[in-house]
């Protein structure tokens, strides 16, 4: 009986172990995409990894999170929709919430590419997503970066910008930079 007790408290600390193991595991497993929502910063605006690539944020079924009121979002992908066939190619999307510039609600969506660990989503990212969706099913992960490069530099040549079209339009213009920030309203205003 003795022994018995012993191997049984054994194996339930081998599988709370295993558990515990499992559950740090399962949190490394996430993909952490993170960024601010920028047509002025977005507050409580809704955002997702669009994996069925609809224009909507399906709430439950794809990676879907709300903005803070500095714009800023975190999504957090796990495993299973990082194998999502759309997962390399579906663009981060932004609508809803309040303009923290105007004070108004934001009517518009705004895109970006799912392409790193940062993402801004501003009119600009707007366009290069816009420029590669149509193709993007058909392309490699290394083709459609390849595709967004070249957006870029055509979209930053065009509009006169030496500064990254990624970046952050309202921390630039805090540091002395006000062309993108400048270019992304205008842009906005006329989409």
């Amino acid at each position: 009986l003795k022994l018995y007790k012993s191997l049984m408290s054994l194996a339930i600390v081998g599988m709370l172990i295993s558990g515990c193991s499992s559950l740090v595991d399962i949190t490394k497993e996430h993909t952490v995409i993170r960024g601010k929502a920028v047509d002025g910063y977005l507050n409580s605006a809704t955002v997702c990894l669009d994996l069925s690539m609809d224009g909507y944020c399906q709430i439950g079924v794809e990676p879907a999170t709300s903005t803070d009121a500095n714009g800023s979002y975190t999504l957090k992908v796990d495993l299973i929709l990082q194998e999502h066939e759309n997962f390399n190619i579906a663009p981060i999307l932004v609508y809803d919430g309040k303009d923290n510039d105007t004070g108004k609600h934001f009517t518009g969506k705004l895109k970006a590419p799912n392409n790193g660990e940062t993402i801004n989503v501003t009119p600009l990212t707007t366009i290069i997503a816009t420029s590669i969706e149509k193709e993007a099913k058909t392309l490699s992960k290394a083709e459609i970066q390849k595709k967004i490069n070249v957006a870029e530099t055509k979209l930053k040549k065009a509009l006169g910008l030496s500064i990254n079209i990624n970046n952050d339009p309202i921390a630039e213009q805090g540091n002395g930079n006000d062309d993108l920030i400048k270019i992304s309203l205008s842009l906005q205003k006329s989409l």
